[in-house]
């Protein structure tokens, strides 16, 4: 009876072990999904981040002051929210040369979107009273 019981008892404590280590696999194969994740993740970003300088090209990593709030950020600054139109005078424009949409007056939004649609130049209202 003494043998049976002892048999029992090891038979019992390599199951709780098998089962331990099969906790331990599991958790360490989860890890490793996770870093996976984590990694496409990662490279997504840095595709999308490079897909974005090519588009925007030198312009974006360079900072700009808005014209007309004077805040200072990136032109495709998609993490704002914010959207950014540019002068067409470029350089040569008297403010710097690029506009919050939400922070110009009326009529320069509608000026804004109608040569974002017949594809015209767009100056901005500083540019125009020269």
């Amino acid at each position: 009876m003494a043998k049976l019981a002892a048999a029992e008892t090891r038979a019992s404590v390599r199951e709780e072990s098998k089962k331990r280590r099969l906790e331990e696999e599991e958790k360490q194969a989860q890890k490793r999904r996770q870093r996976e994740k984590d990694l496409v993740k990662r490279r997504e970003e840095r595709e999308r981040a490079k897909q974005e300088r090519d588009s925007f090209g030198r312009l974006a990593s360079k900072k700009f002051t808005s014209g007309v709030c004077s805040v200072r950020a990136r032109v495709n600054d998609e993490r704002e929210g914010v959207e950014w139109y540019g002068c067409d005078r470029g350089d040569g424009c008297k403010v710097g040369g690029w506009f919050h949409m939400v922070c110009l007056p009326e009529s320069e939004q509608e000026s804004l979107r109608a040569s974002l649609v017949s594809g015209d130049e767009w100056v901005c209202a500083f540019c125009m009273e020269e």
